[in-house]
């Protein structure tokens, strides 16, 4: 019970400090470089596979 808490509650870390990098990274995107969006959204599959188990 306390692995899957310590899991969930890394996995929401995990989140919070992409979503960080991902609004750090706005004005990137305004300029039309989408590259680093498709890099950040691989890297959110990728993980919310490997946490979903």
């Amino acid at each position: 019970m306390t692995n899957t808490h310590k899991k969930s509650k890394k996995s929401l870390l995990f989140f919070f400090i992409l979503l960080a990098l991902v609004l750090l990274e706005g004005p990137l995107f305004e300029k039309g470089d989408t590259s680093l969006l498709f890099f950040y959204l691989i890297l959110i599959i990728i993980f919310s596979r490997y946490y979903g188990k």
